[in-house]
Order: C-alpha cells, then sequence, then structure tokens
C-alpha cells in the first residue's frame, strides 16, 4: 500500500518561516469484515512549534502572527481517486459539545464564533486556556486535485482569525479506494467446514518516505520553499471495529473502549447504525488507540493489523444437509439391489458360507449407512 501525505503550503505575504507542530487523528471505520467499504475520518490540530527554554524565546518574533497568517491551505494525499463529493467537512457535528469530548476524550465546551467562521473549543481538562479553532471547511470547501498517482485533498485557511492559538480541521473520505489499504481474504476450507474465519489486513502508512516518489517527499520534508517546516508530529490511529471483530497487532496500544451510543449516534458515518436498545456484541462498535509520536514529519508512521471475523457459512450446512440426503438415496438403492441378488441365491440352497458372506455385506452396507 502506498502511503498518505500531509503538509501545508506558506501564505505569499509571510515574510517569516517558523515550523510547526502536528497532530494527526485518523479514525479508520471498519463496520465489516469482508465486506462493504472502509470510511476514513482524517484531523489535523496545527500549532507553532513550543518555546520551553528562555534562550528560544526569541525566536516568537520571527513567527507570523497566526497559524492562518502563516499557512494559506493544507494538503492530505491520497494514493487513490478522490471526488470532491467524497469528502465531507465534519466541523458541524463537532460543534456538540458531547461530540467533541467523545473525539478528544476529555470536557469540551463549544462557542460560536461566526466573525471567522471558526468554533472555539476549550478542553477543561488543560485549564482556562488551552484552546483552539475549529475550523469551519463549508465556507472553502475542500478541493480534490489529481497528483502524483492519487489525489490531494486541498482546503484553504481563513486569514481572519483574531487569536494566537492553535487551529483543527477535521473531514471524512467515504470512497471506494480506501478499499486498497486493505486485503480481504476467506478461509481455503471454508466449504468443509460449518463455520470460517474472514481476515481483512490492514497496512496503513503515512508519510512513509519508503512509498512515495521523490516529489511528494521532498514536499513533506519541508525542502520545497512555498511549504511550511513541521518540527514534530504526533499521530493518534482509532481503528472503529464491531466487539466480536479479533485484532492482532504488532504495535504498542494505548488503549481499547467501546463507543457511547448515546453520544457517537450523531457522528457516525450513514452505514454504521448503533441501536441505544440492542447492546449484543456484534451491534457494539470498538474503538482501538495506538499513538505514536515522530521527530521529523518524513520518518512516517506504519500500523499493520490483521482483523478475524467468525462467521456461520450457512450455504455449506445447507450443502452437506443436500450430499447427504443424495448419499442415502444412493445407498438404500443399492442395498435393495444387493438384498434381490442374495435372496435369489438363497432360493438356490446356499451354503453355509455364502449365507456368512450374506451377512457380512448387509451388515456393512447397515453400519456404513448409518454412519
Amino acid at each position: 500500500m502506498e502511503s498518505f501525505a500531509f503538509w501545508c503550503t506558506r501564505r505569499n505575504n509571510s515574510a517569516n518561516t517558523p515550523s510547526i507542530d502536528v497532530v494527526a487523528n485518523f479514525n479508520l471505520w471498519m463496520p465489516n469484515v469482508g465486506k462493504g467499504n472502509p470510511v476514513l475520518d482524517v484531523g489535523f490540530k496545527i500549532s507553532h512549534v513550543s518555546y520551553e527554554s528562555q534562550k528560544q524565546e526569541a525566536m516568537r518574533e520571527e513567527r507570523a502572527s497566526t497559524i492562518c497568517g502563516l499557512i494559506e491551505a493544507i494538503s492530505f494525499y491520497c494514493p487513490f481517486q478522490v471526488d470532491s463529493s467524497e469528502v465531507e467537512d465534519l466541523s458541524n457535528v463537532m460543534k456538540k459539545p458531547e461530540v467533541a469530548g467523545a473525539i478528544f476524550n476529555e470536557n469540551c465546551t463549544v462557542e460560536a464564533n461566526d466573525s471567522y467562521l471558526y468554533d472555539v473549543i476549550k478542553p477543561e481538562r488543560d485549564g482556562p486556556d488551552a484552546r483552539f479553532y475549529l475550523c469551519n471547511c463549508n465556507s472553502e470547501k475542500p478541493a480534490c486535485h489529481p497528483r502524483s498517482k492519487g489525489t490531494e485533498i486541498r482546503i484553504r485557511l481563513n486569514q481572519e482569525n483574531a487569536d494566537d492559538i492553535p487551529i483543527y480541521v477535521r473531514f471524512r473520505i467515504d470512497s471506494p479506494g480506501l478499499r486498497n489499504i486493505t486485503i480481504h481474504s476467506k478461509a481455503k476450507d471454508r466449504l468443509l467446514t460449518s463455520a470460517f474465519t474472514k481476515e481483512d489486513v490492514i497496512d496503513f502508512r503515512f508519510n512513509d518516505y519508503r512509498t512515495m516518489d521523490a516529489e511528494l517527499v521532498r514536499i513533506i520534508d519541508g525542502i520545497a520553499k512555498e511549504n511550511v517546516t513541521i518540527e514534530h508530529m504526533q499521530v493518534h490511529f482509532l481503528l472503529m471495529t464491531k466487539a466480536i471483530v479479533d485484532v492482532k497487532h504488532w504495535s504498542e496500544l494505548k488503549e481499547v473502549r467501546p463507543l457511547e451510543r448515546h453520544i457517537w449516534s450523531s457522528y457516525l458515518p450513514a452505514s454504521i447504525t448503533l441501536s441505544a436498545s440492542d447492546t449484543r456484541p456484534e451491534n457494539t462498535e470498538v474503538a482501538w488507540h495506538w499513538k505514536s509520536t515522530k521527530d521529523t514529519a518524513v520518518d512516517g508512521y506504519k500500523l499493520y493489523l490483521l482483523l478475524q471475523s467468525h462467521v456461520s457459512n450457512f450455504k455449506t450446512i445447507i450443502m452437506y444437509l443436500l450430499i447427504l440426503l443424495i448419499i442415502t438415496i444412493v445407498f438404500d438403492a443399492i442395498s435393495e439391489h444387493v438384498r434381490s441378488l442374495l435372496s435369489d441365491k438363497c432360493r438356490c440352497q446356499p451354503t453355509p458360507v455364502s449365507r456368512l458372506s450374506s451377512c457380512m455385506v448387509f451388515s456393512v452396507l447397515r453400519l456404513w449407512k448409518n454412519v
């Protein structure tokens, strides 16, 4: 699987070229193992590089006044074809405090800010000063452009944000091209068993230079003058799947938690429904959460997962019943034919050996039929 990629384009009027920190969020929805299309939610929190020492304090003056004053647009590259109709802005559903709190895993308050087409989210856990802007992409709808072997999803930012605080953008990709990150397989002996295992292998790569062409590597590495350098990047990957699905992984797992039905029902993709009354494992969505920190953007992030779902093979059961019926009919016909032959021989004064042979043959046929 080729890699996804992310970069930020600098504004032409921005003379300063400070670095930025990025937190990337990916939610991969896998409603059914072995069938259906995955859905990918993508989010990016962008902030100025944190300055902790007094020596670095002077560097604050070199940066642009705001993140949106520095960045003209953000770009997300998909290694497959994506149409603009397959990209959905998620800021509207995230305006609900309970949804924002579930996504960021902390208690949040949301304040409308119509002047700048942003909403302010304040994570209360980190204090009143820890806040950021949630970008409303409906004013500048994401544009899809062919690039390399795939598609660049480009979102322009509104420059009119007053405060120098981080920004957050979140959107959803519901495209058949997402099948490329999964490999589906079935058990080879499924016709010989009443139940078999469906398997999906997920090969997710982000900013992985091994699977990108030279142009994309140059862009995300910050070599291109028109792009902003990413100093640090933190990646959160969440796999959303059914509770009955077995997940095998080879990366350090942060946590596993079930999704709250009353909160997530308004956020879920259209292909997934959660019933408030049906709490069976096969109707419960679970989030598997992995977290990783990268020193540079081009370090790349890779995650390899194996999903297994055990399914009853009713077609095989029905086929077994039909085969058993045919075998029974054939053996009944053979038994009747052999019995008639033995009866004819018995009329011809059979010897004790013939009687014994007849009994043995008849017994074997009877035992075979019972088996």
